[in-house]
């Protein structure tokens, strides 16, 4: 149906409560689409001049989304405690989808993105944020095809959307958890950071991300700062800026109140792999005696048992020399390590001198043993056991022999 609908509104699908389609599990609707005949209000100077074929272009995206929803309501809307949808967010996200299947060139969602990109700290289901977080199915589409969406309409039949999402992603070896630190990191390289060929093929196109910028690291104290701290709910992400003054090569730790090990950072550097997530705990080096004058990253919060703000703190380490010049305690780069990606091997540095390095895994069984010669400070762990063979992904501890003090964390990704 073709009707005026006020300026400013694209289309709307009704339907009604007391039409639900009988001998279907759950609430399902047929449905009505109406289209506004007036678009004046809805230009795409990027695309053309041609102020009809706005019009043309804003019917085919609301079409695509309407239509969309009039698919939905056939298959199961759930319904909130407090009378509404549980999954209203996710609705409009998949119906903004749709529009990129039918008109990919249009990119109408462009125009909500600088709403989401603020807030992203919301949880994943806050209904604050709507149509935004279409970024979010964009790319599981690009990692997992457009299909994924159907897929999902079809699980959420028997189950809300959140929990059908974990089910589709669980089928394929990744979480909502694990996907939301994937968008923290193509989001924190786009607008202005774009890589091309990388990421968001319209990333280019994006507003910037809103980096929260800390208090500036000071690159003349190698000891360990403290630079943001903040809280975030479960399911959420925000991204930080930290200056350095004067530039240095930097060192970064999240920890978070209850240390529950449901944070990760993610770094978001000038160097391939652009992106690279760490976990909660676990010492990141922006190195290769790079000097920074600022460090970018994200932090996410996972799924957690409740929906509660939960605090986190993220220090940073600056080193105005060499990396033995990083106050008193040994650390250990690249960390993560991702085998074949960047190095095959992982440095200890910043040893008592003379002193051993005992690698042990997450039970505390002795894994190896790495010995610097008497005078050496330095190590270099193959990513063997003592038998000279591979070690499996996972979080290791290296220990200073004599000196249980002197410790800390590697992660093995492969």
């Amino acid at each position: 149906n073709l009707r005026w609908l006020g300026r400013g509104t694209y289309g709307l699908t009704d339907f009604d409560l007391d039409e639900d389609i009988p001998n279907r599990a759950g609430l399902n609707f047929p449905s009505e689409i109406f289209l506004n005949v007036d678009m004046s209000f809805v230009s795409y100077p990027e695309i053309t001049g041609d102020t009809i074929a706005w019009d043309s272009l804003a019917l085919a995206v609301t079409t695509a989304h309407e239509f969309n929803h009039a698919l939905q309501l056939g298959y199961r809307f759930w319904e909130a405690s407090n009378g509404g949808w549980t999954d209203l967010r996710l609705i409009e996200a998949t119906a903004t989808l749709m529009e990129e299947v039918v008109a990919s060139e249009v990119n109408d969602y462009f125009m909500v993105l600088d709403s989401y990109f603020g807030l992203t700290r919301l949880n994943f289901e806050d209904t604050r944020v709507l149509y935004g977080d279409v970024v979010f199915y964009i790319m599981l589409s690009r990692l997992y095809g457009f299909g994924h969406a159907r897929e999902l309409w079809e699980e959420i039949t028997a189950r809300p959307g959140l929990e059908a999402l974990e089910a589709i992603l669980g089928g394929r070896g990744s979480s909502v958890e694990e996907e939301l630190i994937r968008l923290a990191g193509w989001l924190g390289n786009s607008g202005s950071r774009t890589r091309p060929g990388r990421f968001f093929p319209d990333a280019a196109g994006f507003p910037d991300i809103p980096f929260n910028t800390t208090i500036t690291l000071d690159g003349n104290d190698t000891g360990i700062q403290t630079v943001f701290q903040n809280e975030l709910p479960t399911l959420a992400f925000e991204f930080l800026r930290i200056p350095v003054s004067p530039a240095a090569s930097v060192q970064v730790l999240l920890e978070s109140q209850g240390g529950q090990n449901a944070w990760q950072g993610v770094s978001l550097s000038d160097d391939d792999p652009f992106a690279e997530p760490f976990p909660e705990g676990i010492a990141l080096n922006y190195d290769g005696g790079t000097f920074a004058e600022a460090v970018y990253a994200a932090v996410v919060k996972g799924a957690a048992q409740a929906d509660t703000l939960e605090d986190y703190t993220f220090y940073a380490r600056a080193s105005q020399s060499d990396p033995a010049g990083r106050g008193n305690l040994p650390f250990a780069y690249p960390n993560p390590l991702h085998p074949g990606s960047r190095a095959s091997e992982i440095t200890i540095e910043n040893l008592p001198t003379g002193k051993k390095v005992l690698i042990l895994n997450g039970s505390g069984d002795r894994v190896t043993v790495l010995d610097p010669g008497p005078e050496g400070r330095r190590v270099f762990w193959d990513l063997n056991n003592s038998q000279n063979e591979p070690v499996a992904s996972g979080v290791y501890l290296f220990v200073v022999d004599g000196e249980e003090d002197k410790n800390g964390k590697i992660m093995i990704v492969r």
